[in-house]
């Protein structure tokens, strides 16, 4: 598991990298968007950290049914993305990179996408046989 801090809305939060949070990341990232991939990785972490701890990521929110009162509630990924939107151009790019180096990194990700990168190689050694496209000349 990989593991990293980073600091989000004024919080210090932990990043945990295991198979749980590349399930959650996988399951929160939409179209081709690097930078929805990356509000996607950092969620990721925070939920695979709150799973390996067994904690929740709390915040205090007005009581709609109390008003004057507060009550806690866990985070959304909405507020994470608020969050992250909230910050500068530079500190945005530096947390989805450090969300995204350190998923990669994880041996649980690694697990996931060595099968696939053999079978890359598999194929590449395979481009040199007679079926291969290269292999037919032009006339």
């Amino acid at each position: 598991m990989s593991y990293t801090k980073i600091t989000l809305a004024g919080r210090e939060l932990a990043l945990s990298f295991n198979n749980y949070a590349i399930e959650q990341a996988y399951s929160f990232t939409r179209g081709s968007s690097a930078l929805a991939f990356g509000y996607a990785c950092i969620w990721g972490g925070l939920e695979g950290w709150c799973f390996a701890k067994n904690e929740d990521i709390t915040k205090e929110i007005d009581n709609p049914d109390k008003p004057g009162e507060k009550m806690v509630v866990k985070i959304t990924f909405g507020d994470v993305v608020e969050w992250i939107e909230s910050e500068t151009k530079d500190v945005r790019v530096a947390l989805i990179n450090t969300a995204i180096e350190t998923m990669t990194k994880a041996k649980a990700y690694q697990d996931l996408v060595a099968p696939s990168q053999q079978e890359e190689v598999k194929a590449e050694k395979k481009t040199g046989d007679d079926n291969s496209l290269s292999n037919i000349s032009s006339p």
